[in-house]
C-alpha cells in the first residue's frame, strides 16, 4: 500500500477504491462505505461526504444537478435576452442620431425662408451630390481601368 505522505489530498473516490481493492481484494467490505471512508482518514485525507443516515444519496445530489442545470440554463437565457434589449436598444439610438434634424414639413430656422429660397437651396445640394457622384464614378473607373491593365498584363 502507498505511503499517506506521498498521496494526494484531492484522492478521488475511484483512486480510494482502487487502493482499497488492492490491499484486500476479496474482502466482503471492499464494496461498503464505511471501510473506504476509514482507508481515506488513514491515509490522511478526509472522510467520504454521507447524508444523515450515513450513505451517499445519489437520488438527491441527481435531484440537485438538475436543479443547478436547469437554473444555469435559465440565467444564461435571461442574459441571452438581457443583451438582444441591449442591442435593440443601441439599433434604435443610432436610428435616432441618423433621423436627427428638420424635416421637409418642419418649419427652419431662417424666417425669411420661401419657397423660392427652398427651391434654390435643394438645386445646390442636388448638384453638389451630383458632383460627388461623378467624382466618385471617375475614381471607380479609373481603378478598374488600372485593375484591368494589370489583370490583362499578367495573362
Amino acid at each position: 500500500m502507498a505511503e499517506p505522505a506521498a498521496m494526494s489530498e484531492d484522492m478521488s473516490l475511484e483512486e480510494t477504491n482502487y487502493i482499497f481493492t488492492r490491499a484486500a481484494p476479496n474482502s466482503l467490505l471492499t464494496d461498503t462505505f464505511f471501510p473506504r471512508s476509514k482507508l481515506r482518514i488513514s491515509l490522511g485525507l478526509p472522510p467520504l461526504a454521507v447524508d444523515s443516515e450515513g450513505a451517499i444519496n445519489h437520488e438527491e445530489q441527481a435531484h440537485e444537478n438538475w436543479a443547478n442545470y436547469r437554473n444555469e440554463k435559465a440565467k444564461e437565457a435571461k442574459e441571452k435576452e438581457i443583451k438582444e434589449r441591449i442591442e435593440k436598444s443601441k439599433n434604435r439610438k443610432k436610428l435616432a442620431e441618423k433621423l436627427k434634424g428638420k424635416a421637409l414639413g418642419e418649419a427652419s430656422d431662417d424666417e425669411d425662408e420661401s419657397a423660392l429660397n427652398w427651391i434654390k437651396k435643394s438645386r445646390k445640394r442636388e448638384k453638389e451630390l451630383a458632383a460627388k457622384r461623378a467624382k466618385e464614378l471617375a475614381e471607380m473607373d479609373e481603378t478598374f481601368e488600372k485593375g484591368g491593365a494589370e489583370y490583362s498584363a499578367g495573362m
